[in-house]
């Protein structure tokens, strides 16, 4: 779904819901909740004096006026000095699905916060606009019907003529970011049947070649070659071969050596040898967000472009035990021709992407930043609210931090003392591939960046923000695309 800007005045809204909003402590609403207020003879006003809503955040009201007009949404603002980019997009995704909820077959929209909210039109109207529509976002692909009302067109308004190129090409971008993190969205909660690593190539191949970008695939007769055999010992037990998908941009500065975006692609989780529990097995699915998000960020950047080179690498593979499944206790000898006892097969992610840093050093990467579905102890320290952040650079580090803020996707930097390191160290190969429970995301990250040679290396632990068990905020349940537009407006230098 994409949206229109239309050059209207709030009052002239042609949709079945209009959504405004109101700052806490307001109470006689000013701007085009004023406007909308006069309008519907104080329909607004009332529902302030009679407490249904005081303006506070995550506050939303569905009111239905007289006189031919349409619902109106209120939604709240919270403080008026507490708003920002990531708060206009809770705003809007509250506001979009009450509107849906209501019955609204169209919504229009204004930009929150761009009026006397006096944040900056382009910003407030690109949140407005992605927060709307990931709201809006719904797989309903293996449902026979669609259990509820859905959107079907958004119109954001605009009274300032000499504002629309401006939010014109806000609408624009914030559309672009917002399909490509829904085609991640699809891509993590398609099921693993439909998506092992051949699938995954077809499926991932075709857009990202058709956004101009060129897109390499190493088969595992090519992995082989090159002594990629951390791929190959986890892909070894399925009958599904493993495979690295390779996508290059070349950005607007080619003299400068290529970032490196790594993302994990194990398409099905089983734990190997070192079998899962049964309950919950089903979310292994999605260990292939990491990939996923690579993808859509890659894809980002040949529809939107970025400054830097860049390459999306995602190694591939299904980890599933069988007679040719590799073994705890195993011993692999990685591409950067380091050794690592097998303690786990279900401590896997860690060594595709060892190799695939590797394999981007070798090629003349300037920097690498992994991302992935790594531990379950992501999720245990930081819960559903943000991904694990380390790394060896501290600029690198830090661009990453910034990037999430920027997309509304935030990270918590982890230690990396070098007493986490030692913990990784095995008594029969160079590593061990887990150092056990106690600090195991610092620890399996670490394990990750021993294959980066000198390079610069940040990693994202994303395995708690990847996925939802519950509709929350606004969203459905299930895949978030959580990091693509982070790693996007990394690339693009923003």
């Amino acid at each position: 779904m994409r949206v229109t800007l239309e050059l209207r005045d709030v009052r002239a809204a042609q949709a079945d819901a209009l959504v405004v909003n109101l700052f806490q402590g307001v109470t006689h609403p000013g701007g085009a909740t004023g406007a909308v207020d006069e309008e519907t003879g104080g329909a607004v006003r009332r529902a302030i004096d009679q407490g249904a809503i005081r303006g506070k955040l995550r506050e939303v009201v569905v009111l239905r006026p007289e006189r031919g007009w349409p619902r109106v949404v209120v939604v709240g603002l919270g403080p008026p000095g507490e708003l920002d980019g990531a708060r206009i997009r809770l705003v809007a995704q509250l506001g979009a699905r009450a509107a849906e909820a209501d019955g609204a077959r169209s919504i229009a929209l204004i930009a929150h916060g761009a009026g006397i909210g006096g944040v900056d039109p382009a910003v407030a109207a690109e949140a407005t606009v992605l927060g709307t529509l990931r709201a809006l976002y719904h797989f309903d692909r293996y449902r026979t019907e669609p259990p509820g009302n859905r959107v079907e067109s958004v119109v954001l308004l605009e009274h300032d003529r000499s504002r629309q190129s401006v939010m014109e090409a806000a609408v624009a971008r914030a559309s672009a970011v917002a399909e490509a993190a829904g085609w991640v969205r699809d891509l993590v909660n398609t099921p693993s049947s439909e998506k092992y690593p051949e699938r995954f190539v077809e499926l991932v191949a075709p857009p990202l070649r058709a956004a101009g970008l060129e897109v390499e695939v190493l088969d595992a007769r090519a992995l082989e070659a090159l002594g990629a055999r951390g791929v190959l010992a986890v892909g070894g037990g399925s009958c599904h071969p493993p495979a690295m998908l390779v996508a290059r941009h070349g950005g607007r500065e080619p003299q400068t050596a290529p970032l490196a975006l790594v993302g994990k692609g194990v398409t099905f989780d089983s734990g190997g040898i070192s079998i899962k529990p049964a309950t919950g097995m089903g979310e292994m699915k999605t260990d292939m967000a990491g990939g996923a998000a690579v993808a859509g960020a890659m894809l980002l950047l040949g529809r939107l472009s970025g400054a830097y080179p860049t390459w999306g690498i995602i190694p591939l593979a299904e980890n599933l035990p069988d007679g040719s499944a590799y073994r705890p206790g195993d011993v692999v000898r990685l591409l950067s021709g380091k050794t690592a006892e097998i303690v786990s097969t279900d401590a896997e992610g860690r060594l595709l992407l060892a190799d695939a840093v590797a394999w981007a050093r070798r090629q003349g990467a300037g920097a690498v930043v992994t991302i992935a579905t790594l531990t379950g102890a992501a999720e245990v320290a930081l819960g559903k609210v943000r991904a694990g952040l380390m790394g060896s650079d501290a600029k690198l580090v830090a661009r990453v931090r910034r990037a999430g803020e920027r997309s509304a996707e935030p990270v918590w930097e982890m230690p990396t003392d070098e007493a986490y390191a030692e913990l990784n160290r095995s008594d029969v190969a160079d590593l061990k591939n887990s150092a056990g429970r106690h600090a195991g995301m610092i620890t399996a990250g670490l394990f990750v960046g021993a294959h980066r040679g000198g390079l610069p290396w940040a990693h994202l632990d994303v395995a708690g923000t990847v996925f939802r068990d519950g509709a929350a905020d606004g969203c459905d349940a299930g895949a978030t695309g959580f990091g693509a537009e982070l790693l996007y407006r990394l690339a693009a230098g923003e």
